[in-house]
């Protein structure tokens, strides 16, 4: 089924005022509980839309959705094209686009505002509590998180993979308000050729860097270890002897201790300095 911009428009004046996380997932058993528990308390209600999945991420997801009452759990059960292949081509059927899968999901929030979420992100929940309470009904917040691996002494680090120590700096990962107009679209370049991945359209889009503070980021992003889970990190000590919201504060004060404020910031500048380029204006 292919979920129209008249759909969604027909949504918008009855959602309720606060935020949906919108999280997609495929095989994803390695992080999505640590993920979905990192903003459970924080969010409104958590929209989950999986597809595809062969491992046990369904069953961790029912067990979850049984636990938690905000999480409203949905398959989706069209064939999608992945990101970053050579199926976006002219005459590409778009119910089998990413973009649509978004849709889909973004059909089913029944507040006024979304977060994009992965399910390899762990968030900072007194941050995003934060943002959450200083949005502004006219601006689309850019998030990023630390891209987080392990050394050769198997200690945490922040990952330096293709230089790029932060996730979420193409603009990608967001808070905002969903609007007449708004969507998620395969981006049509002006040769006529297709991205390969999704992004989110919004009338009269402008693009706000949020003001970091000390840490810098929103979440833990781990792609980069997801074969090893995150649980490995810590101790059986120090598993025992802490709870989870404590865990991973202390995860992020060892990450600090490696990766400095100042470099952040410097990241973020750059970022800021180019961000203009990341704007599209030929969508599909």
């Amino acid at each position: 089924m292919l979920i129209s911009q008249e759909f969604l428009d027909s949504l918008v004046g009855s959602r309720l005022n606060g935020v949906s996380g919108l999280m997609r997932v495929s095989n994803e058993e390695r992080t999505v509980r640590q993920s979905i528990e990192s903003v459970i308390n924080v969010v409104d209600e958590l929209v989950v839309v999986y597809h595809n999945c062969v491992d046990n991420t369904v069953k961790i997801l029912t067990e979850l959705a049984l636990k938690y009452k905000k999480i409203s759990l949905h398959e989706y059960t069209q064939y999608v094209i992945p990101a970053n292949t050579s199926g976006y081509i002219e005459g590409f059927n778009p119910c089998h686009s990413l973009a649509n899968y978004y849709n889909y999901g973004l059909s089913k929030c029944k507040f006024n505002w979304f977060l994009k979420i992965d399910a390899d992100q762990i968030y900072f929940e007194e941050e995003l509590s934060n943002l959450f309470k200083r949005k502004e009904t006219t601006k689309y917040y850019c998030m990023v998180g630390y891209n987080v691996t392990v050394d050769v002494n198997n200690n945490i680090s922040v990952s330096t993979f293709e230089n790029i120590p932060l996730n979420g700096c193409h603009g990608d990962h967001f808070l905002t308000e969903i609007k007449i107009g708004s969507c998620f679209r395969m981006v049509k370049y002006d040769d006529g050729s297709y991205a390969q991945c999704e992004q989110y359209y919004e009338p009269n889009l402008q693009w706000y860097m949020f003001d970091f503070s000390i840490g810098g980021a929103f979440w833990y992003h781990l792609r980069y270890f997801k074969d090893r889970g995150v649980e490995f990190y810590l101790s059986q000590e120090e598993k025992d002897s802490v709870s989870n919201s404590v865990r991973f504060k202390y995860l992020r004060s060892k990450l600090c201790d490696k990766y400095s404020d100042t470099k952040i910031r410097r990241i973020i500048k750059s970022f800021n300095k180019n961000k203009t380029k990341l704007l599209r204006s030929n969508f599909v």
